[in-house]
């Protein structure tokens, strides 16, 4: 392993590039940008609409079906059961919802996502760090600790790096003209001068690096391992297009079927060439006039429904390997019932807890991170919400069949589904309105005095 905060910042850095490719390929796929259907080499030119048109962001609804189901209901510090008020606030002050989502998508695209703990101006801040610029060194023997983080960003005037170690933290700047950026500035890390900012380096005041990633199963996003059947997809969309917009207008053919010397002359009366494509121009008010015995040939349209059945069971596929309903790719009545809904999201309720399971870890880590920095030091546990959502009807059904076995608070978290911070509020009201109670009965039962 490196020694000194250059060697670890060469070593990163190395990392960051020999994995760039693969992570902006995925993100062209997620992003719509998949790669064109390859179509007939000598017809690019006029093909080269049709390709775009017949990509489908399959990845995107594969990604947003799992990671619209995953999502953090609150945090509780210590010997706490409630949401803790410290970290929801640092919750609030980092748009925690929407930063939360974008850290998942991120993992659930490309096998990893990071969050990062910092300063902000009003207090400690957690945020979204982009894996195409953000990568992390984690020790063999125990995965859960970090030995060292790397983070770079580029603004017009320069390139930057913060290269975070336990307990310390190293900037480094490399200043380059503007003419040779590149929108994945990551990939020309190893090029150039960098020099550390020694101003801006130092203790961070923290026992960990405030850098956490999150390892989707396998290490490996979403789709990464179908991006072929997505291609196949998306290649016999472009032949259906094909098919539909050479038959758009049906070719025609003269039959000449008339004895010898009847036949469509060449050339007229003057004995110029006769163009008879400009003849027989088509149109609602055209009318032609054949010889004896000549006949109109068209062509007839051919079959696309073969194509769009071999194109369904094609998703079909794609959804089975995925995990994610059909109805996501075709809603056109795949569950017709609701005991047949409820089977196909099954499969994406479980992989999505399956993925809850492997983040509580991380969002653990960072947000005993985020505390640190103002100043708390305790064990952060993170709560989520149910993955499976079930009818407001179904919720309290359940409800009901509950009984007293099952607390308040649990009640209200893992069966009617609502996020802890808003179960303290409620839980505010329901003592204010017990007190309320109490003190009307009270006062009901205090006796009239005599007049």
């Amino acid at each position: 392993m490196p020694d000194s905060p250059e060697e670890w910042f060469a070593y990163l850095g190395d990392k960051l590039v020999s994995r760039l490719p693969e992570m902006v390929r995925l993100r062209n796929y997620v992003t719509g940008q998949a790669p064109l259907p390859k179509g007939a080499t000598q017809y690019r030119e006029a093909y080269a609409d049709w390709q775009k048109i017949s990509r489908t962001n399959w990845p995107e609804l594969v990604v947003d079906a799992k990671a619209d189901r995953i999502k953090i209901a609150g945090f509780s510090v210590g010997g706490e059961t409630g949401d803790n008020d410290a970290l929801r606030s640092v919750w609030r002050r980092s748009r925690g919802g929407g930063m939360a989502a974008d850290v998942h998508r991120d993992a659930l695209t490309y096998g990893v996502g990071y969050a990062m703990a910092s300063e902000g101006r009003s207090g400690a801040i957690i945020t979204r760090e982009s894996p195409l610029n953000t990568i992390v060194e984690t020790d063999p023997l125990d995965p859960t600790y970090v030995l060292a983080g790397l983070k770079t960003w580029s603004d017009k005037t320069a390139d930057h790096a913060v290269l975070h170690l336990p307990g310390e933290v190293y900037r480094f700047v490399r200043r380059v003209p503007l003419r040779s950026r590149t929108p994945d500035r990551p990939q020309l890390i190893g090029i150039g001068v960098w020099e550390t900012d020694g101003l801006n380096s130092g203790p961070t005041g923290l026992d960990i690096v405030p850098i956490v990633e999150f390892v989707n199963r396998d290490g490996i996003g979403e789709f990464a391992n179908h991006t072929d059947l997505i291609d196949r997809i998306n290649w016999i969309t472009l032949q259906r297009l094909l098919i539909v917009g050479m038959q758009a207008f049906r070719q025609r053919a003269l039959e000449d079927g008339s004895k010898e010397g009847d036949a469509m002359p060449d050339t007229d009366e003057d004995g110029e060439p006769i163009d008879w494509n400009k003849e027989f121009v088509a149109g609602p008010d055209a009318l032609w006039v054949l010889p004896p015995g000549v006949k109109i040939w068209e062509s007839q349209p051919g079959d696309v429904q073969q194509i769009l059945t071999a194109a369904k069971e094609d998703i079909r596929q794609f959804a089975a390997v995925t995990h994610t309903p059909m109805s996501e790719f075709v809603p056109d009545g795949e569950n017709q019932t609701a005991e047949g809904a409820a089977l196909a999201r099954e499969g994406t309720v479980k992989a999505s807890e399956d993925r809850m399971e492997r983040f509580t870890s991380s969002w653990d880590d960072i947000g005993s991170c985020a505390l640190q920095l103002d100043g708390i030091n305790d064990e952060v546990r993170t709560q989520w919400m149910p993955a499976a959502t079930p009818s407001m009807s179904e919720r309290y059904d359940a409800l009901s069949k509950a009984g007293d076995d099952v607390d308040w608070r649990t009640k209200m978290e893992d069966i009617l589904g609502y996020s802890a911070d808003r179960v303290d509020e409620m839980e505010a009201r329901r003592v204010s309105d017990a007190l309320l109670a109490s003190q009307i009965t009270a006062d009901q039962a205090e006796p009239i005095p005599a007049t």
